[in-house]
C-alpha cells in the first residue's frame, strides 16, 4: 500500500486530486491534512510515501512555508517523496515567457 498525504488549501483542485488518486490505483491510501501545521505529524503517523502540497501566493501555503515542511520531511527515517503543485492562476512565479504560447 502506498500512503499519500494531501496538504491543499481545499476546494475543487483538492477534491479533483483526491478523486484522481483514489480512482487511479486501489493500493493508494489517501490522507488529508486539515492544516499545514499538522502535515508533518500526519506524515509521521501514517508513514507517508508521498506528500502532495499546493503552493499559493500568501499565508501558510506560500512557497517558503512549504519548503520548511519539505526540509522536515527529509529528516524522517524513511523516504517520503514531496510533490509541490503550483497553480499559475494562484501564483505568478514563472518568468514572463515561460510556459506561454
Amino acid at each position: 500500500m502506498r500512503r499519500i498525504v494531501l496538504d491543499m488549501k481545499g476546494g475543487l483542485l483538492s477534491e479533483a486530486v483526491m478523486q484522481s488518486l483514489s480512482g487511479c490505483d486501489p493500493d493508494f491510501l489517501i490522507y488529508r491534512s486539515s492544516k499545514p501545521e499538522e502535515t508533518l505529524a500526519l506524515c509521521r503517523t501514517c508513514r507517508a510515501n508521498v506528500l502532495v502540497m499546493e503552493v499559493i501566493r500568501q499565508g501558510i501555503w506560500k512557497l517558503s512555508e512549504r519548503l520548511k515542511i519539505c526540509s522536515a520531511v527529509k529528516q524522517l527515517d524513511w523516504t517520503c517523496k514531496v510533490l509541490l503543485l503550483v497553480v499559475r492562476t494562484r501564483i505568478n512565479c514563472l518568468p514572463p515567457k515561460c510556459g506561454r504560447r
